[in-house]
């Protein structure tokens, strides 16, 4: 009896939302669990291959410069109002080529470019999902609407960082 009372709460929670809203939420949740199983492992796995630590962290200081100017250019596109969806099914795109990249890495050269695609991945995702938060909020409160997805993002990043250590 108190699991039903208990999931019929959590499901007029959940319906609380706008059901854009909860498609957001939905695609940041899964987008993160990847992310979760790949980033966090991503320095261990490099080092057994033998790359040193200078070379894991350029990797990583390159995806993060890529993923910068990658984000300056998605947000002009859409300030000029590019639908989001767009960028986000590139960056979807994106993401699974830099992962591909990274699988079959084994020289300094494949490594760097895997992680310049994440990169650009990251920069394609990130604005284009932020803003489709008040997009699909409509009359509900924006921060509740942005509660709701930042807690999905760290739930799929939790579970893809417990997925990706087993």
């Amino acid at each position: 009896m108190i699991v039903l009372k208990t999931t019929r709460n959590l499901i007029n929670w959940w319906n609380q939302f706008p059901s854009a809203l909860r498609l957001v939420a939905r695609t940041r949740l899964i987008a993160s669990v990847g992310a979760g199983g790949v980033i966090y492992m991503n320095s261990l796995i490099f080092n057994q291959l033998d790359f040193s630590a200078t070379e894991i962290g350029s990797g990583l200081a390159l995806a993060a410069l890529t993923g910068t100017v990658t984000r300056l250019i998605t947000g002009i596109l859409l300030d000029r109002k590019v639908n989001p969806t767009i960028p986000v099914k590139l960056a979807a795109i994106t993401f699974i080529i830099g992962d591909i990249l990274l699988l079959n890495s084994y020289d300094f050269k494949t490594y760097l470019t895997g992680q310049i695609v994440l990169g650009m991945a990251y920069g394609l995702y990130w604005p284009s999902i932020e803003i489709s938060v008040p997009i699909s909020c409509n009359e509900f409160p924006t921060s509740k609407g942005f509660t709701l997805v930042r807690s999905a993002d760290a739930l799929g990043t939790a579970l893809g960082t417990i997925l990706g250590s087993i």
